[in-house]
């Protein structure tokens, strides 16, 4: 029980990871209020007010697919860890570095508003982003298991962040065909934490296993208070006390996000630059890897004995050990500041009235791997207070499709987006088979003031 619990905190920790922190899809969606998101110089047809419900984001993305997982069993579809699958074809499955990303961004209150010098833009959000980067030896130390092993598990990581977004943007048009934008955003580090292992090898004996290891511990975490062992080494595998005094911002930054179109007849371009910026947190958790650690008692585990809920409770024995085989040197709280994952967007929309035709290139680097998704699609308005859009592409985990609707009427905009992967799938329930990307993003927002002719 007590992995499952680190497993909860590590999984609520990694709601916080860094992918594209928009739905590309949004871009070739008409009459949308937060198309601004995608490039600040970006200007909504009417004035809006979105409050809890206005924006809501979740994206998810791994090079990793269900067909990495699941294989064919005599009684139907049966996990990797089943001892009816041997190591060898669980492994081909699975990449070097198995990364897995994941991003949220909740909106808490927005405003958006015309005037005479262009558009303006007010938002408070909630912002998570987490990450995480398993060596296929990692994976192959769950599915094994046994004595006398060894394993190279070098280059795991997990990384999470999450914070408090103030943002302020204005737009403008300079001359008839040139609009620029700026959104200058104020952060507030609420929580982070980053596990690297740069060395981790380990031999699983029959009374003791040992552990070479090389990495560092970080995090800021405003509520919890450290505490050590008698060898000052962190204590992990436990919660930590919560104490109101330390009720404080575990971080401070800002950033910034610029961008313009151009107008060239009917054909608008744009480029933007988002998060360009950093964030500088108070780490009350700060570790070193000791270079060998020894973990006597250590049980003898068979991943390949069992079935069902047993294999289930060989996994978790199994990262329990290693969680108590984790040994991090305290060290003196310090701050670390970090560049926020620059993005940059890029894009051409042609106009032929009621339908627009366009192409999007977008890219983000962030704590694992640079991201990056290509886009052509279309929508239709065929008429003003609706829009219909559809769009096809591939990014770092193959091809995808998107969809977004549009509904602008009676003071009310409503909207949904959604894309997914369009690579192997199951024939009965369409389960992505391959890597895997899913983003989706819906809002209820309230609309006022005239309605503009914005490019």
């Amino acid at each position: 029980m007590k992995t499952r619990k680190s497993i909860l905190v590590i999984a609520a920790a990694l709601i916080s990871m860094t992918a594209l922190a928009q739905n590309p899809t949004d871009f070739f969606l008409r009459n949308y209020s937060y198309r601004y998101r995608l490039n600040p110089a970006f200007q909504s047809e009417k004035a809006f007010l979105g409050v809890g419900a206005g924006a809501v984001n979740v994206t998810f993305d791994t090079n990793m697919g269900i067909s990495s997982f699941l294989f064919p069993g005599e009684n139907g579809m049966v996990t990797g860890f089943n001892p009816s699958v041997s190591a060898d074809d669980f492994m081909a499955k699975l990449q070097d570095l198995n990364n897995l990303n994941l991003s949220m961004n909740e909106s808490i209150i927005a405003l958006g508003s015309w005037s005479k010098s262009g558009f303006t833009t007010f938002e408070a959000n909630i912002k998570a982003y987490g990450s995480a980067s398993l060596p296929k030896e990692f994976m192959k130390f769950l599915k094994v298991g046994g004595v006398d092993q060894t394993y190279d598990m070098s280059g795991l990581n997990l990384n999470g962040k999450v914070y408090a977004e103030v943002a302020f943007g204005h737009s403008r048009a300079i001359g008839d065909n040139l609009v620029v934008g700026a959104r200058v955003k104020a952060l507030v580090g609420l929580a982070q934490m980053d596990v690297t292992l740069s060395k981790f090898d380990l031999y699983t004996g029959h009374d003791e296993w040992r552990a070479e290891m090389e990495g560092d511990l970080k995090g800021s975490f405003p509520f919890f208070v450290p505490r050590t062992d008698a060898d000052g080494n962190l204590i992990i595998n436990q919660r930590p006390p919560i104490t109101l005094e330390k009720l404080k911002p575990a971080g401070l930054g800002a950033a910034v996000d610029f961008g313009a179109t151009y107008c060239l007849g009917f054909i608008t371009l744009s480029a933007a630059v988002q998060d360009l910026g950093l964030i500088s947190w108070k780490n009350n958790f700060l570790g070193k890897a000791q270079s060998s650690t020894t973990y006597k008692g250590a049980d003898n585990i068979d991943m390949n004995n069992g079935g069902g809920s047993q294999i289930g409770d060989s996994v978790e024995d199994a990262l329990q050990q290693l969680v108590d085989m984790a040994k991090f040197k305290a060290e003196e709280a310090s701050r670390s500041s970090e560049m926020l994952p620059i993005g940059v967007n890029l894009g051409a929309d042609a106009n032929f009235g009621i339908a627009h035709v366009g192409a999007f290139l977008s890219t983000k680097k962030n704590a694992v791997e640079m991201l990056w998704d290509g886009r052509l699609g279309a929508s239709i308005t065929p008429i003003k207070w609706f829009c219909l859009s559809a769009n096809a592409g591939v990014n770092n985990y193959g091809k995808l499709a998107g969809g977004a609707i549009s509904i602008n009427a009676a003071s009310v905009n409503f909207y949904l987006s959604g894309e997914i992967n369009l690579n192997k799938v199951t024939p009965k329930y369409y389960i992505p088979l391959d890597p895997v990307r899913l983003s989706l993003m819906t809002g209820l927002n309230i609309t006022f003031g005239r309605r503009r002719d914005v490019k």
